[in-house]
């Protein structure tokens, strides 16, 4: 891998699959977490083996995992994945309420 090769944070959805690098992290809703091992754990390896300079965090818009903690709609066990989403979307409502966009879920992933 070259060293000025990207690492990319892309959600796990089917709909982000092309990626001009090869070194990619995914999840639900394209969180990077302080509490995420595996995150943490791909970030370290990139950054102090691979030599990776770039790390990019790619969000989408109509993010399942966005759209979901928005709508404060109960998925199971992806709601405890999604709470910091949550929490966020709590504490910033009503600044998010006022964008002039019709979705504001997707004014939030492309924040």
């Amino acid at each position: 891998m070259s060293v000025n090769a990207k690492l990319w944070f892309h959600a796990a959805s089917t709909t982000v699959n092309k990626l001009p690098e090869p070194f990619v992290h995914r999840n639900v809703a394209n969180l990077v977490l302080h509490n995420d091992f595996s995150c943490l754990s791909v970030l370290q390896y990139a950054i102090e083996v691979l030599g990776i300079e770039h790390v990019i965090v790619c969000g989408h818009y109509g993010c399942g995992g966005v759209t979901a903690a928005w709508e404060q709609r109960s998925l199971g066990l992806v709601d405890n994945w999604l709470q910091p989403i949550r929490d966020i979307a709590h504490l910033y409502r009503e600044p998010l309420f006022r964008l002039p966009a019709t979705n504001s879920a997707s004014t939030a992933c492309a924040s």
